[in-house]
């Protein structure tokens, strides 16, 4: 093909030249940003037009990243972290239980807990590192108001001879 004639065939064959630099532009940029914040401007508009769902809206939002950020706070701290003991997966509970002793048994069923049962369990303990003591017990909160009911739990700091650090 004669050089005076190349370039209009090639403009016949590849199109409208403003076309083809588009889609080359819209190929190498990043046309996902470009929708979200053209769908964010579309957004914005929209709820200035409509203050009173735009509230609702807001606040919907708010209530419910609040919330899920308090569960989640909550379910991480109870359920997901471990003890903040060493070797906490080695943890165990004992209990003793008295069936046919009215007066000293516990909602569960179990023998309550004594600080004489506690120090002999200290005493003549063989196969634990250190034992420590809690009971659940409901106490009385008072301050300018109306007394309150609470559950607290009392514990026993470790024996000396534990080496919790």
């Amino acid at each position: 093909m004669d050089l005076p004639d190349a370039p209009a065939a090639a403009r016949s064959k590849v199109g409208d030249i403003t076309y083809v630099a588009e889609e080359v532009y819209r190929m190498n940029t990043l046309s996902l940003l470009e929708e979200i914040a053209r769908n964010v401007r579309f957004s914005l508009r929209a709820l200035r037009g409509s203050p009173g769902f735009a509230a609702a809206a807001i606040l919907t939002l708010a209530i419910g990243i609040g919330a899920n950020t308090a569960v989640f706070s909550v379910v991480n701290g109870v359920l997901l972290k471990p003890l903040p003991y060493p070797e906490a997966g080695q943890l165990i509970s004992v209990q003793r239980t008295a069936p046919g002793v009215p007066g000293l048994m516990s909602a569960s069923g179990d023998l309550r807990p004594s600080a004489s049962m506690f120090f002999t369990y200290a005493d003549h303990n063989r196969s634990f590192e250190a034992i420590g003591g809690w009971t659940a017990a409901a106490v009385m909160i008072t301050g300018q108001s109306e007394p309150e009911e609470a559950r607290a739990i009392f514990v026993t700091k470790a024996a000396p001879e534990a080496r919790w650090t």
